[in-house]
């Protein structure tokens, strides 16, 4: 069983404190693949959302409370609230 070593001189990083593979350019990339990952994941929360909040005041209130008041509304808005805690 042998045991390699590593060189003495390791690459040390330049006197702006970059080291290598580290560039202005790198830290740009990595914050817009961030910005859009997380707009593409906030569109989906948001646009459901609207969708659920223009359909459910469509009717004004009268509406989403008589939606509300149908047999089983309840238990699914239970069941949803129950899954999302389990879920988080």
């Amino acid at each position: 069983m042998s045991v390699a070593t590593l060189p003495a001189e390791l690459e040390r990083p330049g006197p702006g404190g970059v080291g290598p593979g580290r560039s202005s350019l790198g830290r740009l990339g990595r914050w817009g693949l961030r910005s859009t990952a997380l707009i593409y994941l906030g569109a989906f929360i948001a646009l459901p959302v609207i969708a659920v909040v223009t359909k459910g005041f469509g009717g004004g209130l009268v509406a989403l409370r008589d939606a509300f008041a149908q047999p089983g509304a309840g238990a699914a808005i239970r069941l949803t609230v129950e899954m999302a805690v389990a879920t988080a």
